[in-house]
């Protein structure tokens, strides 16, 4: 880079030089703009798609917590051998029922 050399022009010849670069800038401003626009509008898209299906699986998964919460887990229960869910909800219901008679729970 040359340095210009101290001369009562020497104001003058930045400012030329200054002037001169302005329209470079403002293009390059320009572009830069456009090309963040373009960047805003392919992403706002996939950026919103994507919150939604974040929000349905968390309201989802709250849901599923919510159901769950007032779920009681018996362990070393035998394993049900029913073939249909029916059969085995029976076999399980029956089971609790048992349970809770031995500790005297009425039902």
């Amino acid at each position: 880079i040359a340095i210009p050399k101290l001369t009562k022009d020497f104001p003058c010849i930045i400012l030329k030089k200054g002037f001169k670069q302005i329209p470079i800038f403002i293009k390059k401003i320009n572009d830069l703009k456009s090309q963040v626009n373009d960047l805003q509008e392919n992403l706002g898209g996939s950026v919103s798609t994507v919150n939604v299906a974040n929000n349905e699986t968390l309201i989802s998964e709250i849901h599923e917590t919510q159901k769950r919460a007032s779920n009681i887990l018996i362990l070393n229960i035998k394993e049900s051998a029913g073939t249909t869910d029916a059969e085995r909800n029976n076999e399980e219901k029956n089971s609790v029922r048992e349970i809770l008679k031995n500790i005297d729970v009425d039902i």
